[in-house]
């Protein structure tokens, strides 16, 4: 449908269309984190992350299928790159996912906006490119934000970083490593100096997103039946039979996975990278709206005045690169 309407718009038109795909994108994904806190009422954390990947991996099984029919080289290197970068979106959304048990929805949206400050320094460690003199600046500020934010409710002059907060962190520091890591395989020219026999083919990001599924899928399988095993629970609790669980869980795969990356794909294409960075960095502010709006949480001065730093110094920082 995308598609179509792309090639009835000129390219004016077509960018402007990109940034309201865009936006719609950032709404999404800030709308996740209170989805995802309605499901964990309901099912224990490893195990709502198995039926939200396994769901997904389901639907887009034909894309795979249809990737393996047509160009085996192409699957190949998609799989090569899936299965490390679906490891790093597992230990992503494990810390994410229990994090977001542990603190407020305000809190994890803000917290994990840090990721866009910590990618250029994951940059400099893994694919030897020096930040810019802005991305230090960036990052005092954002250290200052995240001070201003977790500071406990008694404005005590020192950090109180809870569970939930510091699991957050690591998500944040796992989504800079994954963006990293994903242009360092996915741009890898060795892949393609070696294939001397076929054709390379350009890795396809849909594939891509289905192999990851798999993986975070059946390693929060194992990993969910394991604890049970160890802690004398049931191997595999009985599903909840309750909307409540259900809607959030669908809304989550349909929308804010497989939709929410179709058109950030999209998107990308249609306009820049650094566009689209700041255009989604408004993420974490439509995740705080929804936190106050349909969990009623309180967001006092002081942390709407460090998560208003931390989106600042994320906003700046992708702004330099327009």
């Amino acid at each position: 449908m995308i598609k179509t309407v792309s090639n009835r718009l000129n390219n004016r038109q077509l960018l402007l269309l990109s940034d309201i795909c865009l936006i719609l994108v950032a709404m999404l994904w800030g709308s996740s984190y209170g989805a995802a806190k309605l499901s964990l009422q309901y099912y224990p954390v490893l195990g709502f992350l198995a039926i939200r990947f396994g769901l997904t991996s389901i639907i887009l099984a034909p894309v795979l299928i249809g990737v393996y029919k047509q160009h085996t080289t192409q699957l190949k290197r998609t799989v090569a790159a899936g299965l490390p970068l679906g490891t790093i979106l597992l230990a992503i959304f494990i810390f994410e996912t229990y994090g977001l048990f542990y603190t407020s929805v305000a809190n994890a949206a803000f917290l994990i906006s840090l990721c866009i400050i910590m990618t250029p320094f994951m940059e400099w460690l893994i694919l030897k490119t020096r930040p810019h003199k802005l991305v230090f600046i960036c990052a005092i500020l954002s250290l200052l934000g995240t001070y201003f934010l977790t500071m406990d409710a008694q404005h005590s002059a020192g950090i109180s970083l809870n569970l939930g907060d510091s699991l957050i962190l690591l998500a944040a520091v796992g989504r800079a490593l994954m963006v990293t890591m994903t242009k360092k395989l996915i741009d890898n020219k060795s892949a393609t100096i070696k294939m001397t026999i076929e054709i390379a083919q350009p890795i396809s990001l849909l594939a891509l997103t289905a192999v990851q599924s798999i993986v975070v899928f059946v390693g929060c399988l194992v990993l969910f039946l394991v604890t049970n095993l160890l802690s004398g629970d049931s191997i595999m609790p009985s599903l909840p039979n309750k909307s409540a669980f259900w809607l959030p869980t669908f809304y989550l795969v349909i929308f804010c996975t497989i939709f929410a990356f179709f058109v950030q794909n999209w998107a990308v294409k249609i306009g820049s990278p650094s566009r689209a960075s700041l255009l989604m960095g408004s993420e974490p502010i439509f995740g705080v709206l929804f936190a106050v709006l349909l969990f009623n949480e309180y967001v006092g001065v002081l942390g709407w005045l460090g998560g208003g730093l931390i989106t600042l110094a994320s906003v700046l920082l992708v702004a330099r690169g327009r």
